[in-house]
């Protein structure tokens, strides 16, 4: 390849290639190693050359580095490096380290070189001095490089502060005030002085965000850089964000639609409920009519409150008025649907997941699967309160046009897991018509549970106690463990397994949390019989006879879902652990795949959501006081069916009933869909509600 003339090659002046002025006093070049001369050029090996600590300029592989490897292929170093000699082995590069990275990739062994024997603050001001002028430098550059300076400055004597920012700027053109706000950015979490060298972000801005917390900066990068979203003071996961805004503009559409006039159904309902021997309060009887009057509805109350009773009549006069329509009930887990099927009288009711064809929000498949609908023409979703806003930015676009959603749950409940508090957010926009079921009715209103319910809901600490809600004092976390296990064991000898579960609050905190709770329970009612009986997976450890819970959804099993081990195998591929769900769902597992299985005689209150049991025995300790609030206590007891037993100290279930402030969610889909149904109505011609003019209050 042949070489090209000097007079192609693109310089622009010594300054702009090199960085520095050429070294005054440069006479003549000998090869050494350590010179001893002052000025004198030597020839030193790269290898030898190191790096000034701190070195506040960066040397990039960038098409002027490339220029410079060119020219010194060509031509050689034509300004010597400056350097001094390192107190370890070799020497510190002082100015140069552009120049010495150039050499390595034009293949060099050594470089011309000036040795000075400085102190450290005169290799700073030297270091900086040569480069500060340089183009395209870097405002990250200049900044570290001023603040070196100004360090070194006052090191020797010179009055600091604005006099110093005065000599620093003289030297390089700039004002004391430019100085200081360069000398500022070295405050930048390292993020947004990133963005301030990509431009993204003036240098006057960057100084003023200099001055806030690390934390605080280091949020404002993330939004700067498109990690996080900000709106409105509320902190947004990108996906998160726009799964919100789309929901948001899907309900505010199904709010918009118009709806085909509705004949009278009274004839219909009185027919329905003298069929099915029901009788209705007001309140249900208005559930039932807003359901077939719009296309998206809320029914909400407590247990025992008839919600039941609503579902049954409005399916058994929606099949009569529509008798080919397609009827489809679904809930987030696989025991509330179960149950919703059970309590109807409605077969094939399914969970979200399943009928949604989706697996989890972590499978990969499931977050970017697109389902061509749900093609029904009713759709009732029970426990409601569970859906997060991955799973709602997953139904409300699968719902089929005209189709009516009747939405169930109970809003008191805990919220979601997953991010959003979508049920809330729906009942306070204001737009979704909602019945409040609030008189009680279950077991000829003799139910403690569902007057508790009621009292806890109030903030009342009055509670009735009984036989189907006791409460057992205890001193410590220890006692209540021990009279949990001991109730436990009588209350499965006499109901059965099946029928009992613990709820704590905790899960691997204390003895009356679920994980310690399950292995001193484990070894009384299904001891260690054999280590064929047994199987071991990381740190857990199963036996034939064992009460299970899936914590996974896969296309056979729900999370959450319950059942038993029944037999372990040795096969030529392995164990093959043989697991009974209930209702003749038996499936077998390989050793790999228990990682999705917990021991569940005791479980959590927020792993036991939209589940219901015979009988629940629930700790209430102060060490569990960091959980205790109101709705948490709230749904725990009203898993309950027949019974309740409480274990602990009767200050900490006061002090939770009391505790009400519950986390809020930083959401604004019950904003946004207000926002979205203003301009779909006004479009569509329909009149707008009046909304007050303050904000939406934020879901607790």
């Amino acid at each position: 390849m042949g070489s090209r003339s000097a007079d192609k090659i693109k310089f622009r002046s010594f300054d702009d290639l090199f960085g520095e002025q050429e070294p005054k006093g440069v006479e003549k070049e000998t090869k050494g190693t350590k010179g001893t001369v002052e000025d004198q050029v030597v020839r030193i090996v790269l290898a030898e050359l190191h790096p000034f600590k701190g070195h506040p300029f960066r040397v990039m592989e960038d098409e002027e580095m490339m220029e410079m490897v060119e020219s010194v292929r060509q031509f050689g170093v034509l300004v010597p490096v400056i350097v001094r000699p390192d107190k370890g082995e070799g020497y510190e590069i002082i100015a140069g380290h552009r120049r010495k990275r150039a050499s390595e990739l034009a293949g060099c062994s050594d470089i011309p070189a000036i040795v000075r024997d400085l102190t450290d603050d005169e290799s700073v001001i030297a270091m900086v001095d040569s480069n500060i002028q340089r183009l395209n430098i870097l405002p990250s550059e200049k900044a570290r490089a001023y603040r070196m300076k100004m360090e070194a400055m006052e090191h020797q004597g010179v009055k600091g502060g604005q006099h110093t920012a005065a000599i620093l700027g003289e030297a390089s053109g700039e004002s004391a005030r430019t100085v200081h706000r360069y000398i500022r950015l070295t405050y930048l979490v390292p993020e947004l002085l990133e963005l301030v060298d990509q431009k993204r972000i003036p240098v006057v801005a960057g100084e003023s965000l200099s001055f806030l917390k690390e934390v605080e900066q280091e949020l404002d990068a993330m939004i700067l850089s498109g990690s996080v979203v900000s709106m409105r003071d509320n902190i947004y996961h990108p996906a998160v964000f726009a799964q919100e805004d789309e929901t948001a503009s899907r309900i505010a559409r199904l709010l918009a639609e118009e709806r085909p006039p509705m004949k009278d159904i009274s004839a219909v309902i009185e027919t329905v409920r003298t069929e099915l021997g029901l009788r209705t309060s007001e309140k249900q009887e208005s559930a039932v009519r807003t359901a077939f009057l719009y296309n998206l509805s809320i029914i909400t109350g407590s247990p025992g409150t008839g919600k039941t009773t609503v579902l049954k009549i409005i399916l058994e006069v929606y099949r009569r008025l529509w008798p080919d329509n397609k009827i489809v009930l679904m809930a987030p887990t696989g025991r509330a649907s179960r149950r919703m099927a059970e309590s109807t009288g409605f077969e094939g009711a399914c969970t979200l997941h399943s009928g949604l064809g989706l697996v989890s929000e972590e499978d990969e498949s499931s977050r970017n699967r697109k389902k061509d609908g749900l093609d029904a023409d009713m759709v009732i979703v029970d426990e409601f309160s569970m859906v997060d806003m991955w799973l709602a930015g997953k139904f409300f676009p699968a719902l089929k046009k005209g189709a009516k959603i009747i939405l169930v749950g109970d809003p008191d409940q805990l919220p979601s897991v997953g991010a959003g508090n979508v049920f809330r957010e729906l009942i306070q926009c204001g737009l979704v018509p909602v019945t409040v079921l609030d008189e009680i009715f279950r077991q000829a209103k003799d139910s403690l549970i569902a007057h508790n319910a009621r009292f806890i809901h109030d903030g009342n600490t009055r509670l009735y106690y009984g036989n189907d809600f006791q409460f057992l004092l205890c001193d410590s976390q220890e006692d209540a463990a021990a009279a949990i296990i001991e109730r436990y064991c009588q209350e499965i000898e006499s109901n059965g397994i099946e029928h009992v579960q613990i709820l704590s609050p905790f899960r691997t905190e204390g003895a009356a949390s679920s994980d310690h709770l399950n292995a001193a329970i484990r070894e009384i009612v299904n001891p260690f019989q054999s280590t064929e009986d047994e199987v071991r997976i990381g740190p857990k450890t199963f036996r034939v006879g064992d009460r299970i819970m899936q914590t996974k959804n896969t296309d056979k099993v729900s999370n959450g879902d319950l059942g038993f081990i029944r037999y372990i195998d040795d096969t030529p591929d392995g164990k093959r652990i043989g697991l009974e769900f209930g209702e003749n769902r038996s499936l077998e597992y390989s050793t790999e795949d228990l990682v999705n299985l917990d021991l569940a005689y005791a479980t959590t209150i927020h792993k036991a959501m939209g589940s219901e049991y015979d009988i629940v025995l629930m700790p209430i300790l102060k060490a569990h006081y960091i959980m205790l609030y109101r709705n948490l206590l709230y749904t725990g007891i009203t898993r309950a069916r027949k019974k309740v037993v409480l274990a602990g100290e009767k200050s900490v279930l006061f002090m939770a009933i009391h505790k009400n402030e519950i986390s809020r969610r930083n959401t604004l889909l019950g904003e946004r869909i207000r926002l979205y149904y203003k301009a779909y109505a006004k479009s569509a011609g329909i009149i707008v509600p009046e909304f007050p003019e303050e904000k939406l209050k934020a879901a607790g």
